[in-house]
């Protein structure tokens, strides 16, 4: 059965698409952001926001627009079929093999981090949420192999199609979570506000890439979107889904980012959610988090799992090989996470680099490259400008026609003209690769000049603009995280700590689970902070 066929009584529609996209981006948006703010400043953050809004949602745009090209112009492959590398294929077909598998890298290594940053975000939610309520000193490390076991099954379901249900529960449990987190930051600024201080003293000029590979972060995680655009019921509705999606997040993070900044200052570290003083508000919003980070890993492992399965070659079909693979795939997540238990640096990191070139670089270049192509060809067509050569023999081994002889597709080419020849053959004569054209230029890529001279210049001039940003800015950013993270933020591996002195691991629970207010990290809105602050940080901006 064909996935046409298929989504005749099936397929997501565009309203739980969007919420798909907003599963994808939001959580760690949400806790980072407002630290990125910190960094940046209030009115530079607010600007950065809304930028990458516009441009986050045209490349996604885009994205679904290039989905739409490959499935017009290669429909058997791509649109009656199952593909579980849309986004290697749309490279594929822009720019050719070599560009397939740099993409192909980028994707991987940029839902792998993104997975990463998940895991890390809800083990050490738990962990504190189990220390707030019922006082149990659970091992953050441990927490990391167990939420990956009980994650496991949920991982081996094959496409979007079958966990819409994660996308819906993922973005419901954020928009609650933000609605508390503005609530338990309003409660604190009688208090908080009057002594916070925004941006640090002496702030250094890295913290602003620092910040900007945060923004990347948050607003990249376009790998995933042509997979959950295979699985809807109308793909050409894509449009109609991020921009609701974007339009959800930006209002999402704007207020969280605001209020933090204005409530709290520098005093906030790598998470607003240990700043909210109010006990029960802030593990709750903290939960509430967690949930999301969860659900969000079953879809953003999923294209991960897709293209290992193609490269090993397993059926479509669930079986042991399915398990074997994806099993492989979780536990590099986990190795990784065991090995740096720190997601603030990994997160710059991979917003700086990986989904810098995949949410903002790659999607501009297919798009301009494929619409050209496209253009190309019906300019052709619409001109004329067909020549096919019959002096000498022509025999097509699929269609197993020859030109030599007068058959019934030379006699409907002399007398009907090229144009209907072509449609004839093609729309009666399939294989199962591709839709036969005789038109070999139809598949030809676009070049340079192409795309110059043939894209909408307005077009032309935004994506322009996008790539020039995401290099520029994605390479300072990239650069920055790495020596925040070879020389700053080093923390032990989970496989050296557990050999650490059991009175140092004891330290780190011997203070309260709150980042209290003011210039010394020190204020309460409950009084004495003995006991309820957390150890203080004040060289955490340097």
């Amino acid at each position: 059965m064909t996935v046409n066929a298929e989504k005749s009584n099936g397929g997501l529609n565009w309203f739980v698409t969007g919420l798909f996209i907003v599963a994808q981006l939001a959580g760690g948006g949400i806790v980072a952001l407002p630290t990125a703010v910190i960094q940046s400043g209030l009115w530079t953050g607010i600007f950065l926001n809304i930028l990458l809004t516009i441009m986050a949602c045209s490349t996604s745009i885009m994205l679904g627009k290039c989905w739409l090209i490959l499935q017009r112009r290669w429909p058997v492959i791509y649109k009656d079929n199952h593909c579980r590398e849309p986004y290697p294929e749309i490279c594929m077909r822009a720019l050719g093999p070599r560009f397939k598998n740099l993409a192909s890298i980028c994707i991987q290594l940029n839902q792998f981090g993104i997975c990463v940053v998940f895991l890390l975000l809800s083990s050490k939610n738990i962990q504190h949420f189990l220390k707030a309520f019922f006082d149990i000193n659970f091992s953050f490390c441990l927490l990391i192999l167990i939420l990956a076991l009980l994650l496991f099954p949920f991982t081996l379901l094959k496409s979007p199609e079958d966990f819409w249900w994660a996308a819906v529960l993922s973005a419901g449990t954020t928009t609650i979570a933000v609605i508390l987190i503005c609530f338990g930051t309003l409660m604190d600024s009688s208090v908080c506000a009057k002594i916070s201080v925004g941006m640090p003293p002496n702030n250094k000029f890295s913290n602003y890439f620092l910040a900007l590979g945060t923004f990347l972060f948050s607003y990249g995680g376009h790998p995933g979107f042509p997979t959950i655009q295979h699985d809807m019921k109308k793909p050409k509705e894509f449009t109609k889904a991020s921009i609701i999606a974007f339009l959800i997040l930006s209002m999402l993070y704007l207020p969280v980012c605001i209020l933090g900044y204005i409530v709290y200052g520098n005093s906030l570290r790598e998470s607003i959610m240990n700043s909210i003083q109010n006990v029960w508000i802030q593990h709750t919003a903290s939960f509430l988090i967690t949930g999301h980070a969860i659900f969000s890993i079953i879809i953003v492992i999923n294209p991960i799992n897709q293209i290992a399965e193609k490269k090993f070659f397993v059926p479509q079909e669930f079986g042991p090989f399915r398990i074997i693979v994806r099993g492989i795939v979780l536990f590099l997540v986990v190795l990784v996470a065991e090995s740096i238990p720190t997601f603030g640096p990994l997160l710059d990191l991979s917003g700086g680099s990986t989904q810098t070139s995949t949410a903002l670089i790659y999607p501009c270049i297919c798009y301009l490259f494929l619409n050209a192509s496209e253009q190309k060809y019906k300019l052709k067509e619409t001109n004329k400008n067909i020549k096919i050569k019959f002096n000498k023999r022509f025999q097509d081994s699929r269609l197993g026609v020859s030109v030599r002889k007068r058959t019934e597709g030379q006699r409907i080419f002399e007398a009907e003209g090229p144009r209907v020849f072509f449609r004839r053959f093609s729309m009666n004569r399939q294989t199962r690769e591709n839709k036969v054209t005789f038109y070999s230029e139809y598949n030809e890529y676009a070049t340079l000049k192409d795309v110059l001279t043939i894209s909408d210049k307005k077009i032309l001039f935004l994506s322009i603009f996008i790539i020039v940003f995401g290099i520029l800015g994605g390479g300072a950013a990239t650069f920055t995280a790495i020596r925040e993270l070879t020389y700053t933020h080093f923390v032990p591996p989970c496989y050296i700590s557990v050999f650490m002195d059991k009175q140092k691991n004891e330290e780190l629970f011997k203070f309260g689970s709150i980042n209290c207010c003011g210039p010394n990290q020190n204020i309460s809105i409950f009084g004495p902070s003995k006991g309820i602050c957390s150890e203080t940080n004040l060289n955490f901006y340097d």
